[in-house]
């Protein structure tokens, strides 16, 4: 067992220096140490290696636990300290795709039906407790904190956001066992998750524009104004974007679909004199002929020897034409090169979207028109075509971006000039907008058919933190820096960064834990 362990090791040490022996003859100086490229690639590296090893432990901790805490410790120790060797340009846009990532992944997410069923209590869920809580934060904010009102509610989004890489695993887990399917709280679950990230991310956008002054000197109702017509634009840009999705790369018809029409059928003579004649199919139904003339179909009760019975004539059907699509571009709609086809356009769409509500300060419409984008290309994809492009997102996300996000929120915390009171503030805003959070969950379902314990589940399915957070929660900080802005409002962002750090280590293993092990005890086995 050592000696195995220790030439997979070697064998990964060495395969590890010739890739990078490889990178740095090929891109060059940004590869050596001291080099933005050279901190990703150790920060990259120890998350990887981090994330492997909380997974190894067995405990149910999420792996993105070991993927933050190493990001800190690769900017922190003095031996290393290469997180810091990372440039603005370059984690700016780690988040960005992070953040078109996560947009996609809970529009294909989003079940239309579910939400039709159970509209009423996922549309309580998915906004009540989330506006409660960030409210709370925000107030508690001002009174601990001292910020602006709008940095503050840009700290009450980035916290009242659940965590779907925390959430949507163990809720999947749990229905795979037979727990909450049929009673349908782990559909309702899954559903208001995506739509509570959605709410926040759009709130957080808002309120970033807000905080940097990026509509002018427009007075409040004209700022409501704009922000309610850019919600309505980005809702009106992603159904559309979502059905050039569907209709440039659409789902397999049924004529495409496999089945008796696409494979060889072994027909033989007694199926066509059923056809024909039912009085000499019952009378001969054991006896197959080679060959039927139409007299001995006229005739009720023929005779016909034995001898010359023969097996079924097979009669293959040739497979239709594969339907054009792309426009020009002609594909087989149901192969692995289509679903990573369809994966592209919706990601290019959701980045441009992302990047450009940006750069427009329509951080909110273009974050809303993403989600809305892949809802829309889901429903018109049908589930057996965007659940292998789900998957192909899942893959991606945690072999890739995962790590990388994580990673790189880690290295963005500098505990050297963390202020010493604001762990204890932090700890109470987490915790008193945690109670809210939970209450108001309990509120959201009074009118539900679902037991206390389903309830109780819900609240303890809404703990975790840590996607939305880490996508988010150094934009703000990254916002005063880029623009310049003034020492308050970029300690005020490094504020909301420690915080945010401090949710997700704090609330990932909680809820993680809370829902793997109390799930089988207040779920409804089927």
């Amino acid at each position: 067992m050592t000696e195995s362990l220790w030439t997979n090791l070697a064998i990964g040490v060495l395969t590890l220096g010739l890739w990078y022996t490889a990178t740095v003859s090929v891109i060059g100086q940004q590869m050596l140490p001291g080099e933005s490229l050279f901190g990703v690639l150790v920060v990259y590296t120890a998350a990887v290696a981090a994330g492997r090893g909380i997974d190894a432990m067995g405990l149910g901790l999420p792996p993105l636990m070991g993927m933050l805490v190493s990001g800190c410790l690769a900017r922190n120790l003095p031996v290393v300290g290469v997180g810091g060797d990372v440039s603005l340009e370059v984690s700016q846009g780690v988040r960005a795709v992070a953040l078109a990532f996560i947009l996609s992944r809970a529009g294909l997410g989003v079940d239309v039906e579910a939400l039709r069923r159970l509209c009423g209590p996922c549309l309580r869920l998915s906004f009540v407790p989330n506006t409660a809580e960030a409210a709370v934060v925000a107030v508690l904010a001002r009174g601990l904190l001292d910020m602006d009102w709008a940095w503050c509610f840009m700290l009450g989004f980035v916290m009242a956001a659940i965590s779907p890489a925390v959430v949507v695993p163990s809720i999947l887990a749990l229905q795979e066992q037979g727990y909450g399917a049929e009673t349908g709280i782990s559909t309702m679950v899954l559903a208001a998750a995506a739509l509570d990230s959605v709410y926040a991310i759009s709130g957080f956008g808002f309120c970033l524009v807000l905080a940097f002054g990026g509509r002018g000197d427009a007075g409040a109702l004209v700022r409501l104004g704009l922000a309610a017509a850019e919600l309505v634009a980005g809702v009106v840009m992603g159904v559309v974007f979502g059905k050039i999705c569907s209709t440039a790369l659409p789902p397999p018809d049924n004529s495409d679909a496999p089945g008796p029409a696409n494979e060889t059928e072994s027909v033989g003579d007694e199926e066509l004199a059923t056809s024909f004649n039912p009085a000499f199919a019952e009378s001969h139904k054991n006896i197959h002929f080679t060959c039927v003339s139409p007299m001995l179909l006229a005739d009720s009760r023929p005779s016909y020897p034995e001898a010359h019975c023969s097996t079924p004539t097979p009669i293959t059907t040739p497979t239709p034409t594969p339907t054009p699509a792309l426009w020009k571009l002609r594909i087989v709609p149901d192969t692995e090169d289509a679903t990573r086809l369809r994966a592209v356009l919706l990601l290019g769409f959701s980045l441009v979207l992302v990047t450009g509500g940006k750069t427009l300060d329509m951080v909110a419409g273009g974050s809303l028109a993403a989600i809305c984008t892949a809802a829309t290309a889901a429903h018109g994809w049908n589930h057996e075509t965007s659940k292998p492009i789900s998957t192909l997102l899942a893959q991606f996300w945690n072999l890739v971006l995962q790590p990388l996000l994580f990673g790189l929120i880690g290295a963005s915390v500098n505990i050297r000039s963390l202020k010493t009171d604001l762990i204890g503030k932090g700890l109470v805003v987490i915790s008193i907008g945690g109670l809210v959070r939970f209450a108001m969950v309990a509120a959201s379902m009074v009118a539900t058919p679902f037991t206390m314990k389903e309830r109780i589940f819900v609240g303890l399915a809404w703990i975790p933190k840590a996607t939305v957070q880490a996508a988010l929660g150094a934009m703000a900080l990254d916002e005063a820096r880029e623009q310049h802005a003034s020492s308050q409002k970029e300690a005020w962002g490094a504020d909301i960064l420690a915080i945010t750090v401090l949710g997700i280590l704090l609330t990932a293993p909680l809820g993680a834990v809370a829902i793997s092990f109390c799930g089988p005890k207040l779920l409804q086995k089927n």
